[in-house]
Formats: C-alpha cells, sequence, structure tokens
C-alpha cells in the first residue's frame, strides 16, 4: 500500500484520474484504493462523474453520514472553497489529503478553518454499485 506522503505532490488536472494529474475526485479514488486498500466499485464510479452535484448525490447515496466528532482515516469529506463543492480524504481524524484547483496534492490540518466550510463528512459503504 501507499504512504499518505507518496500521493503530495499530484498536480492538478480537471477531470484527471491518475497520479499524472487529477482533480478532488480523482485524488480520493486514488487515495481509497492505494492508501486504504479499498477497490469499491462505487469509488471508481464516481471517477466517471463530471458534474459536482452529481457527485454529492452519488456519494449520499452509496455512502453513511459521520458525524464530525467520529471522522476516521478513509472518510470523505465534502466541503465549501468559494461557494464550490471540494471534496478531500482524511489520512488521520485531524489531517486531510487535498487537492488544490491549478495546484498540487497536499495534506492539511483539518482545523477550524475546514470545520467551518464543512458540509459533510461521509464514509463509503463500499458494497453497493453506483449506477
Amino acid at each position: 500500500m501507499t504512504r499518505p506522503d507518496d500521493l503530495v505532490g499530484i498536480p492538478w488536472r480537471l477531470d484527471g484520474r491518475g497520479v499524472e494529474g487529477c482533480d478532488c475526485v480523482g485524488l480520493n479514488a486514488i487515495a481509497s484504493r492505494e492508501i486504504f486498500g479499498t477497490d469499491t466499485q462505487d469509488v471508481e464510479n464516481l471517477c466517471s462523474i463530471r458534474d459536482p452535484l452529481q457527485v454529492l448525490e452519488t456519494i449520499q447515496q452509496h455512502a453513511d453520514d459521520i458525524p464530525m466528532e467520529k471522522r476516521e482515516p478513509g472518510d470523505y469529506l465534502v466541503f465549501t472553497v468559494a461557494g464550490l463543492l471540494h471534496t478531500a480524504i482524511f489520512i488521520t481524524p485531524y489531517s486531510i489529503l487535498l487537492m488544490q484547483r491549478d495546484g498540487k496534492s497536499r495534506i492539511c490540518r483539518y482545523g477550524d478553518g475546514f470545520k467551518k466550510r464543512t458540509v459533510k463528512i461521509y464514509r463509503m459503504r463500499g458494497e453497493e454499485k453506483c449506477r
């Protein structure tokens, strides 16, 4: 398995789904598979969705809401940046791996700034297939 630091520095690429370049949804899928060993159809199907609202709807259908205080490594964070939805993945309960638009992937502390912008935290169920 890959260490979280191995996924730092991946360049941002709209609709990208690999380590040569990806967006936030692609980074979550890569991290789920490579760090946490999750190779669910749910995660892979998220990669084929391009509309951010449809990504959120799909996550909501195939994941459980997690209270902020019960977050764990591998949980998905949905938050806002300048009014737009964005996703990241928890590496520890206090750190997230995220993709900076027009930047590179990095690990950040999940502090008050992110908590204020958190929409939901989800845990993928892993058994159902997204349609």
